[in-house]
């Protein structure tokens, strides 16, 4: 018997043993497999009230047709996701698509293609619908996305700082996009990998990623000046941390490397159609983007809906962002995350046009969902983080119901008011 009890002790330690959980991995992919499951039911429930779809209607594109109340993995594929399914199925149109008056109208060029065409090959690999794979996709894709913030965020902080900004990520009112055929996973993952591997000094990593984030959304640019923030940081601890010369041109040439890859796209749908600004005019098709002012279009449509009000909203918005990141507590994120936390604010502020979509675009801007890198310094700062967490966690899953009922499921035809 004692024989018998060390032989399986010993199989079960040098053979068998299960594999060390931690902490790192698990929490961040619990949560997001809670959320994910909550938003389930949402998306399933709320989807009951969706109307058929039959045809194209104005201000919404269908790619497949689909009866009322049509099943979680139709609702998990509206609005873009239309458009990414007929990518997936059959690619770019050689010509952009014009009117009777010869107007752009709306077209796939306007989608980038990493998302679409992996969600396409995987469907072709496993004989599955797109309606299935995509939300599928995003869904695996975003629980590495998860793991990957996690470890970015704890990389500088506390393991505490790097749970609540994961869970409050997770819990944000456009997190439910991580589920759906959109390209809100894989723009994060990329986005924490590319910050990741900076961070790590590990360039070539960055540029792939860097590459991967341009084919993705249009957002390539916004490394720009976390890249040069990293430089000055090494440069300026050179006398501490080697900094040679050959490897400060490796660093300073990952900033037209980043221009470069910003324009790749654009340059694909000039070249494919041959018309030079067919990415601006397909876009321009869209009447969120048609005659949009940069940093204009904002003020006008903030004081078009909330008068002079809105133009001090607006202000003191850019001014919160501020403080939060120049405040000397903010360095604990590290020069990366800290230049990331009001660079890309900035850049949506500055290119994107006014709209609910900046709900979704807000949920790269990771740093600022829990904006308290510092240290727990008192009990009476520890114990108000650990009770305003929670309450903000239900705070945002009250709000992903009111994003999946009222801006994702379409209950009325023709289409009006939000979308995602």
């Amino acid at each position: 018997m004692t024989f018998s009890l060390r032989v399986d002790s010993f199989l079960s330690t040098r053979f068998f043993k299960p594999p060390r959980l931690k902490y790192e991995w698990c929490f961040p992919v619990m949560v997001f497999a809670v959320t994910r499951a909550v938003d389930a039911m949402f998306i399933v429930v709320a989807g009951r009230h969706q109307t058929a779809l039959a045809t194209s209607e104005p201000g919404y594109h269908v790619g497949v047709a689909a009866g009322a109340d049509p099943g979680y993995a139709a609702v998990a594929s509206n609005w873009d996701g239309q458009w990414y399914r007929l990518i997936a199925t059959g690619g770019y149109p050689s010509r952009l698509p014009v009117d009777s008056h010869g107007v752009v109208l709306a077209s796939e060029w306007a989608f980038y293609p990493l998302y679409p065409f992996t969600a396409g090959l995987i469907a072709r690999v496993v004989d599955a619908g797109n309606a299935l794979v995509a939300p599928t996709l995003s869904l695996v894709v975003g629980g590495l996305a998860a793991v990957a913030l996690y470890h970015l965020i704890a990389g500088t902080l506390t393991r505490f700082a790097a749970s609540a900004t994961v869970t409050l990520m997770c819990c944000s009112m456009a997190a439910p996009a991580m589920q759906m055929a959109y390209t809100e996973s894989l723009a994060l993952v990329l986005v924490c990998l590319s910050l990741i591997s900076l961070r790590s000094h590990r360039y070539a990593h960055f540029a792939v990623s860097a590459l991967a984030l341009a084919l993705c959304r249009p957002i390539a640019l916004v490394l720009v000046p976390v890249v040069s923030a990293h430089w000055l940081n090494r440069y300026q601890q050179r006398a501490t941390r080697d900094f040679d010369r050959a490897e400060r041109w490796r660093v300073a040439m990952l900033l037209p490397w980043c221009v470069a890859v910003t324009g790749l796209w654009p340059a694909v749908a000039a070249l494919v159609t041959g018309d030079p600004n067919a990415y601006l005019r397909t876009m321009s098709a869209w009447m969120a983007y048609n005659n949009s002012v940069p940093v204009v279009g904002w003020l006008l449509a903030f004081r078009g809906v909330f008068g002079v009000v809105g133009l001090v909203m607006c202000a003191i918005s850019a001014t919160i962002v501020m403080c939060l990141v120049l405040r000397p507590a903010a360095r604990a994120w590290g020069i990366e995350v800290r230049t990331w936390a009001w660079a890309y604010p900035a850049y949506l502020f500055t290119a994107t046009a006014p709209g609910p979509s900046i709900i979704r675009y807000l949920l790269l801007a990771f740093p600022l969902l829990w904006p308290v890198p510092d240290l727990l310094s008192s009990p009476w700062s520890a114990r108000l983080q650990r009770l305003s967490l929670p309450l903000l966690a239900v705070g945002g899953l009250l709000l992903q119901w009111v994003w999946i009922s009222h801006f994702v499921v379409i209950s009325e035809l023709p289409v009006r008011g939000l979308f995602p």
